[in-house]
């Protein structure tokens, strides 16, 4: 794994994982593993 600060490339990638694990997108029994809770656009990532 590499760990390194975002560039404007990833935001693509970013907002797929937004959207994955997305409060509306996970079911109930994943909740308890952690989810994201505020929406973004990938305007707003920029």
């Amino acid at each position: 794994m590499e760990i390194r600060q975002a560039i404007i490339e990833d935001v693509d990638d970013i907002f797929l994982l937004l959207k994955k694990y997305h409060l509306n997108s996970i079911a109930q029994e994943d909740k308890l593993d952690g989810f994201v809770t505020t929406n973004m656009t990938k305007e707003e990532m920029n």
